[in-house]
């Protein structure tokens, strides 16, 4: 039976989060439905043609505001409401949530719509975040030298605990990006959890070619993503400076853009990058030195380019080092990504197809079109609703 499938986040478009995860999904599926391999019927609702992996901010605009004291009264539900009754979107997405066998919420947005659907269809919500909701927002506040109230921090947490109990399934990626979430509502999710490998969509050549953004003749160890402290921002270039002051022979590089923004000789800043593809395919060797993960797509991104890694065996990606090969695990510390940047460029030197087996990985477990099949045949075991209630 052809199961109707709506999936919701508020924007779909190439990078990170949510919305890249979708965007990922639904390309792989039109892979799918051109081939004729689908068994259901996938809908996504999410504002398209968004820019393409601009950077997070943190507002302080009136409007920013206005929508904090919403949430810290605990009157986010009652306001969606409000506006829903106005909102020509939110009638539709309504609507399509009512026709829907199944719904699936891709982060903690539009999830007040939840209820209704619950009388007919199977909920599903999937987090993003290598921790809960409110601590991953508690903590880009801090690295930006804010605080939030303790009465807001509670209705997020409250927030985002009212959708997994909602929910008929949780989906995470492996077991290592659930931890946070085990921690913090394990009553709420007994029976729920659901584990589905990510994927992602890229037009990356297996060509060797190389533009000229680093230095030629010196290996370059490459940093991507947020200046934020759970990514290991400060880590990375801690090691940096360690490395170059013993004299060690590499140049280091970071792309990207965030709060905790270091001025340092010993790291080179490319800034905030539309082109990251062509700079993960120029760089020698990544690290992902993160102190806490969910599971990020920036690895995949670099096996996909059949890059090496030095990457921290946290959260979810401790999953992934298991299924990339070429990958030297580490510790979210100074000293243990030193020592693996060290062995990482040994092994460099000694081998130009290190990197190639994470190549391989890529293409046989996250394809976009692989992500897709795998929602599909999830999708395919789960009894509807009406099938539950007339057993």
């Amino acid at each position: 039976m052809t199961k109707h499938v709506l999936v919701i986040t508020p924007s779909v478009r190439p990078g990170g989060g949510p919305a890249g995860y979708v965007y990922n999904h639904m390309v792989g599926y039109e892979e799918l439905r051109r081939a004729g391999k689908n068994k259901n019927e996938f809908v996504f609702f999410g504002k398209t043609g968004c820019s393409d992996r601009s950077p997070g901010k943190i507002s302080d605009s009136f409007v920013s505001n206005i929508k904090k004291t919403i949430v810290a009264l605990g009157l986010k539900h009652t306001v969606m409401d409000l506006i829903a009754l106005f909102s020509r979107k939110k009638r539709q997405m309504k609507s399509e949530i009512k026709k829907a066998d199944i719904v699936i919420f891709q982060g903690p947005y539009n999830t007040n719509l939840a209820r209704y659907a619950k009388q007919r269809s199977i909920i599903i919500y999937m987090p993003h975040s290598p921790t809960i909701a409110a601590d991953e927002y508690r903590d880009l506040i801090r690295d930006s030298g804010k605080e939030i109230g303790p009465r807001y921090y509670e209705n997020l947490k409250k927030e985002e605990k009212d959708i997994i109990n909602i929910a008929d399934t949780v989906v995470f990626p492996s077991i290592g990006a659930g931890k946070e979430y085990e921690r913090n509502f394990s009553m709420q999710l007994i029976g729920k959890v659901v584990y589905l490998k990510s994927g992602l969509h890229t037009k990356v050549s297996s060509s060797d070619d190389k533009t000229d953004i680093f230095e030629k003749g010196k290996v370059n160890i490459l940093f991507a993503g947020r200046y934020v402290s759970h990514r290991g921002y400060d880590i990375f270039c801690d090691a940096a400076r360690l490395l170059s002051e013993a004299g060690f022979n590499a140049l280091f590089y970071c792309a990207g853009t965030g709060p905790l923004k270091i001025d340092t000789p010993h790291v080179q800043n490319l800034g905030w990058r539309n082109d990251i593809f062509d700079v993960i395919r120029s760089a020698d060797i990544i690290a992902v030195p993160n102190r806490i993960a969910y599971y990020d797509l920036f690895p995949l991104e670099c096996a996909a380019c059949g890059k090496p890694m030095v990457m921290a065996g946290v959260g979810g990606n401790a999953d992934q080092i298991k299924d990339l090969p070429d990958v030297i695990p580490c510790q979210p510390t100074v000293e243990s990504l030193a020592t693996a940047i060290r062995q990482a460029v040994e092994v460099h030197r000694t081998s130009d197809s290190w990197g190639e087996q994470n190549r391989h990985a890529y293409e046989e477990i996250f394809t976009a079109e692989r992500l897709a099949q795998r929602w599909d045949e999830y999708v395919s075991s789960v009894p509807l609703k009406l099938q539950q209630q007339a057993r």
